[in-house]
């Protein structure tokens, strides 16, 4: 294992790819929703495959999903713009010919930032967006309706102009010899012990719950219900629910990452309590992505705070995990954690690298990507007594040994994963938000099982995470209609 140091680089880079049958509503439209900084400079290409079609699809209309006034409309096309605020932005793309022609294409959106550095800059952070990276044919997301929605590439970085305030505040900080605690003999890096968590708060061990019912390869799983998480109807225009997870009694926590907000629910919809406000202070939640419960703790992965926060149930905050310098810590884009053992297991986007605690919080080692076992963008971690599963938002399930050794790799197929996890019974589940399905699949990457949207919605579905209980029962999120839905093994 290596601690890793690259250049930053204050841009990114998103694509997607779709089709205009020839047989086409009038008023056809395919909407991607990407969330942008206040002050991103953004720019749109768009590449059609068609060669005798030039022009035949342009951005129509740009608008903050929280907020309809902030909205850029242009039917001649839409190449660049500046994100008057952060948030979501749904970029609508049409037909720009009433030619009845089938029009694939691509759509990149190219995000700088013109007067502020990147994120990781500004907390001598480690992030390189790979854009070189190897360009494989993918199939095309053929639409068969004539409007189509695709998710978001997940939540990505959004900060506040108070992160000026934030603890660590150089523009770079180099990888000095002294923080590279290599220990050849067992491959892992060992940092200085040293507690993040001062609270007190000293958790227990992991035990494994048992599956309570029999999940074979060929299992149905039948819709039971659904309920909203909307605290008022006035959400609906902010509400992003982006994580679920099981709680101890059997009930659901949802994370809303654009309220920034925790909510507790019975499996009927029944809320419970709910916290959590915006903000760079402790406490407060910046850009919540994920969250992972352990006993009576809730742990919320924090995207625009680069931090790792720990809530008891009742909502009091109790300690941040962040970057410190002293230990070898450098902790930038953190995703969805797993418990293994008496470890917490961490991805990091930013990093390209997975990083390892005990449960006092005590910072014991990282591995990174490297040529011979590249991390591309990770979201998620899972384990088992043996292994690490990480998925990739691309959609390739890399398999570690605890060493950071690479042992195989699973391509899911799917373009763009939101949601992921590891069940009880061995197989493994992800939310396709790009084909708006949830998928399972067994350890070669089969797949066992395809759930598509309950019938009956006001909005096409957006499955962004999913929960499965010991008895079967499944939870997902679905950001598009504020609600979730409950499946049960039949």
């Amino acid at each position: 294992m290596m601690l890793l140091a690259v250049n930053c680089e204050g841009a990114r880079l998103f694509e997607y790819r779709g089709v205009f049958p020839a047989a086409r509503d009038t008023y056809a439209k395919i909407s991607n929703y990407v969330l942008l900084k206040k002050g991103s400079l953004v720019k749109f290409t768009i590449q059609e495959r068609n060669e005798r079609v030039k022009g035949g699809v342009i951005v129509a209309k740009i608008k903050l999903t929280s907020d309809e006034k902030v909205s850029f409309e242009n039917l001649r096309g839409i190449t660049e713009f500046k994100a008057p605020e952060s948030g979501i932005y749904e970029i609508t793309t049409v037909p720009a010919t009433n030619m009845p022609e089938e029009l694939s294409f691509l759509l990149s959106i190219f995000e700088t930032q013109e007067d502020e550095a990147a994120a990781s800059e500004h907390l001598g952070g480690y992030i390189k967006p790979d854009y070189s990276e190897e360009k494989t044919e993918q199939v095309l997301n053929i639409a068969t309706q004539t409007e189509e929605v695709v998710a978001p590439a997940t939540v990505e970085e959004e900060e506040e102009e108070e992160e000026e305030e934030e603890e660590l505040t150089e523009d770079s900080v180099a990888a000095d010899d002294d923080l590279l605690f290599g220990n050849p003999e067992t491959n892992v890096l060992s940092g200085t012990p040293e507690d993040i968590f001062k609270s007190g708060v000293v958790l227990e061990p992991v035990i494994t719950s048992k599956a309570l019912v029999e999940l074979p390869e060929n299992a149905v799983f039948v819709y039971k219900n659904s309920f909203s998480v909307l605290e008022s109807p006035s959400d609906r225009y902010v509400a992003w629910p982006q994580d679920v997870q099981w709680g101890r009694e059997g009930n659901l926590w949802v994370l809303d990452s654009q309220k920034r907000r925790l909510q507790y629910f019975t499996e009927k919809g029944e809320m419970q309590k709910a916290f959590g406000e915006k903000g760079t202070k402790d406490g407060q939640l910046g850009l919540p992505v994920a969250i992972a419960i352990l006993g009576d703790m809730i742990f919320v992965s924090d995207y625009s705070n680069h931090a790792l926060h720990l809530f008891n149930s009742s909502g009091l905050w109790q300690n941040s995990i962040k970057s410190d310098k002293s230990a070898g810590l450098f902790l930038d884009f953190p995703g969805s954690v797993c418990f293994r053992h008496e470890e917490m297991w961490v991805p990091d986007r930013g990093n390209s690298g997975i990083l390892c605690f005990d449960l006092k919080g005590t910072f014991l080692g990282t591995f990174v990507s490297t040529h011979e076992a590249p991390i591309e963008s990770p979201i998620s971690v899972r384990a088992d007594e043996d292994s690490l599963f990480v998925m990739q938002k691309n959609g390739i399930m890399k398999v570690f040994n605890p060493m950071g050794t690479l042992e195989s790799s699973v391509n899911t197929a799917c373009k763009e994963v939101s949601g992921f996890e590891y069940d009880f019974w061995g197989s493994f589940w992800i939310c396709d938000g790009v084909n708006s399905v949830v998928k399972r699949f067994d350890q070669k990457g089969r797949v066992l099982l395809e759930i598509s949207s309950p019938s009956g919605l006001p909005e096409p579905w957006i499955p962004t995470s999913l929960a499965l209980r010991n008895d079967g029962k499944l939870a997902v999120a679905d950001a598009a209609n504020k609600m979730v839905h409950i499946f049960a093994v039949e």
